[in-house]
């Protein structure tokens, strides 16, 4: 099983992440052609998935990757970021909106939940008390062979993919297949240790810059 973590800055990922959560050294033209499922029998490169995540993050521009580091901290790509439009403004918050319910009452709302938060019997940590503004989704593909939790706050977008370069390499129950078990669990570890870490300057207090004109009811009547 592998876990990639993106993040609009990746290098504030590899300090934060232990050996149990490490993914293997792979060159970086490896990852951006690596094709994994996230819902169905789509094929869906994870750099894809991230650039799309940043568009909301970004809030109508779409932003690429800066910088990708290993998990030694190694530079293994750098790039010039391009900016450009793809989608209106309205649309943005609208997205936004609908994403951050995921993780309160959603699939992904282990990520603020705190009931489990303490490692159980079997030294299972369920839930992460996250009070951060963040918006996510999660990803099933047939037959529980990927799992994904995408998830973006107002500074921080990342995702993370769990499952088998093999198809037939998968969870053989949706209670441990499914994105909200299997990834959404990595996200959650990442971020309290990304929060707790006042070098890197990311805040839970931080809030989506979402104007008080805005009605996310607007057009759906």
């Amino acid at each position: 099983v592998r876990d990639y973590l993106f993040a609009d800055t990746i290098t504030a990922i590899t300090p934060h992440i232990d050996a149990s959560m490490a993914a293997p050294v792979v060159p970086y033209e490896d990852v951006t052609n690596l094709k994994f499922n996230y819902i169905g029998r789509t094929n869906q490169l994870m750099i894809e998935l991230d650039q799309q995540a940043s568009k909301l993050h970004h809030r109508n521009v779409h932003v690429t990757i800066r910088d990708v580091e290993d998990k030694n901290g190694n530079v293994i790509a750098s790039f010039s970021p391009q900016t450009k439009e793809i989608i209106s403004e309205l649309t943005v918050y609208k997205m936004v909106h609908m994403l951050r319910a995921v993780c309160t009452g959603g699939t992904g709302n282990r990520m603020r939940r705190t009931d489990g938060i303490k490692p159980d019997a079997d030294g299972f940590v369920k839930t992460f008390g996250l009070t951060a503004q963040m918006g996510g989704k999660t990803g099933t593909s047939n037959e529980n062979a990927d799992g994904w939790f995408m998830c973006f706050t107002p500074s921080l977008v990342s995702g993370v993919w769990v499952g088998g370069e093999d198809y037939q390499i998968h969870f053989d129950n949706m209670t441990w297949g499914q994105g909200a078990a299997s990834a959404l669990p990595v996200c959650g570890r990442y971020l309290q240790k990304v929060f707790a870490d006042p070098d890197l300057g990311y805040s839970q207090d931080e809030q989506f810059d979402i104007p008080e004109w805005f009605d996310p009811s607007e057009g759906c009547k």
